[in-house]
């Protein structure tokens, strides 16, 4: 409810009305043309770019339009785009939402183009729910005295206008999906518990709620084979009502969205091992069986995974703009389904939770009445066969070696115990590599610090002054890490074996920093002392001159004392 509010109602009444006691008959007869798209051009001319009807935050109309945000902040503050408003529902700063028509209308569109408002309109099922929303809030405001009656009785939703539905797939490309190989490029740009996430997804045709539902006491063994129990769904604070009656917020919410959602089904060979690695890795033995699968912090991880599969989707080359279709989480149950295409369709509606009435499975009172389905996994397994012939075809593996920053992000936030069982389960594994960037193999600071026997702040230091080569490396989503490459550490550590330093003189030699600076001052040896050498640095021969005339004053003290 809050969210047809927020995008159908109060784009549309608040430019027009200061309050809800102004709106009149004249004002939701207006609304209800304007759900069923009469009061828009029905015809586009060639040539134009089609912007969906939609509603813009500043950062997201900055980039579509190819200004600056403090050019989008400027002209929505000097009341230049009319309806856009602050939408507050998700905290006390708000949210500024700005349709694309206003933007259209303010000439901010992107360069080289002429963008239109694409005509829209809701079927009359969709106009029936929003009227209803609409009319309990005018009901409110009368029971309360707020307005004198309701000015929306006796209007009735009118069908949309013919080419102006607005659909999440365009149904002149309804067919396209991302195969698996697409997929993978995905995940590859996501941490391990996202890439875990996606590929239950992907393979299982779950939705985001029932993937995150996944607890360790819902993983089964039948016959050798890896089977799920559905029945929660998770990732994010849900209401329900305990036994007492009372609402209360609850991470794990026992209630699927549909009675067919509710299902027990068996798992793809590839996704069961990467289910029982990442178990073993993440989990311990002795876990409570009510513990999530997905490891996400403070059990929450739905908002998280649609922030990181956004960014690996536009890194990926399979945003909008390119593919043409918004490949979010629900997406990946159509890629599942048309996957599926080749197989038993009546199997197919089953494994992904939708209501079988007539699939290959004869009338519809046959299979609602008369058919009665083993309790067990076996009769879905050719699904999952299926599945496993399409994997080992297009890509093989889930996971590919991954140096652990980017892998496990959250690693420092692991106890030492629980990172020791990470990296050693994963390394033996094999999914420990090292990132490859333009071909060259990035390390991290730490990495390079400890080789080069130096502190990460003089790592930085020597990668600004450009001695050892920096790399700007991807790890999930939108976040990145700086590294260097492993070929200039290796040009570093030779350089810094050809030459020592004061630590390691007096290390060799036994020696103070005041006795040796004495020494070099007698001998008249002087340092190197360069911006490439980040401290003094010495010379073989220079030390060998040193330990010769520290061997001569050893002889005479010898000799000394003899006498």
């Amino acid at each position: 409810m809050a969210t047809i509010i927020r995008l159908h109602l109060i784009p549309f009444f608040d430019p027009r009305v200061d309050s809800v006691r102004d709106i009149t008959y004249a004002d939701c007869e207006a609304w209800i043309e304007h759900m069923a798209g009469i009061r828009r051009a029905k015809r586009l001319d060639q040539g134009v770019i089609v912007a969906e009807h939609r509603l813009f935050t500043i950062s997201e109309a900055a980039e579509w339009s190819g200004r600056s945000r403090s050019t989008i902040m400027k002209a929505w503050l000097d009341k230049r785009l009319p309806h856009a408003y602050n939408d507050r529902s998700a905290g006390s700063k708000g949210t500024v939402c700005i349709p694309v028509g206003d933007l259209i209308a303010a000439g901010y569109t992107p360069k080289n183009h002429q963008p239109a408002e694409v005509p829209f309109g809701y079927a009359v099922s969709v106009v029936d729910g929003y009227l209803n929303i609409l009319r309990r809030i005018f009901k409110y405001a009368t029971s309360h005295g707020i307005m004198p009656h309701d000015p929306s009785a006796g209007l009735a939703p009118i069908p949309p206008v013919a080419g102006t539905k607005s659909r999440a797939i365009p149904k002149d490309d309804g067919k396209r999906w991302v195969n698996l190989l697409g997929s993978k490029q995905i995940a590859d740009r996501m941490h391990i518990h996202h890439q875990l996430a996606f590929w239950i997804m992907r393979l299982t045709g779950e939705r985001i709620g029932e993937a995150y539902g996944i607890t360790l006491g819902a993983i089964h063994r039948e016959d050798g084979h890896m089977a799920l129990m559905l029945e929660h769904q998770g990732g994010k604070r849900q209401k329900v009502r305990d036994e007492a009656g009372n609402v209360v917020k609850v991470t794990l919410k026992k209630q699927m969205k549909t009675k067919s959602g509710n299902r027990y089904i068996p798992v793809p060979k590839a996704l069961a091992d990467l289910i029982d690695l990442y178990v073993e890795a993440f989990h311990a033995p002795e876990a409570d069986p009510m513990t999530p699968l997905i490891r996400t912090p403070r059990g929450l991880g739905q908002a998280a995974f649609r922030d990181a599969m956004r960014g690996a989707v536009q890194d990926a080359g399979f945003g909008y703009e390119e593919f043409g279709i918004h490949v979010i989480p629900k997406f990946l149950r159509v890629c599942l389904i048309s996957d599926l295409e080749a197989g038993n369709k009546r199997l197919r509606s089953m494994y992904v939770g939708h209501k079988v009435k007539d699939h290959e499975g004869g009338a519809p009172l046959t299979e609602l009445v008369y058919t009665r389905r083993r309790a067990g996994i076996e009769h879905l397994l050719p699904v999952t066969e299926l599945l496993d012939e399409l994997v080992a075809k297009e890509i093989g593996t889930l996971i590919d070696p991954t140096p652990l920053a980017r892998l496990v992000p959250d690693h420092r936030k692991l106890s030492p115990s629980d990172l020791s069982r990470v990296v050693s389960v994963l390394d033996e594994a094999g999914l420990l590599g090292d990132d490859v960037v333009d071909g060259e193999t990035v390390i991290s600071n730490h990495e390079a610090a400890q080789i080069l026997a130096i502190s990460e702040r003089q790592v930085r230091e020597l990668s600004k002054r450009g001695h050892l080569e920096r790399r700007r490396v991807r790890k999930s989503g939108k976040e990145t890490i700086y590294g260097v490459t492993a070929a200039s550490v290796q040009a570093r550590l030779e350089i810094d074996q050809d030459l020592w330093s004061r630590q390691r003189v007096c290390d060799e030699l036994g020696l103070t920093y005041l006795e040796l600076r004495r020494l070099f001052r007698r001998l008249d040896i002087k340092p190197i002392d360069s911006a490439a050498t980040l401290g003094e640095r010495y010379r073989d021969e220079e030390v060998e001159l040193l330990r010769s005339h520290l061997d001569k004053l050893r002889t005479l003290r010898e000799t000394s004392v003899s006498v």
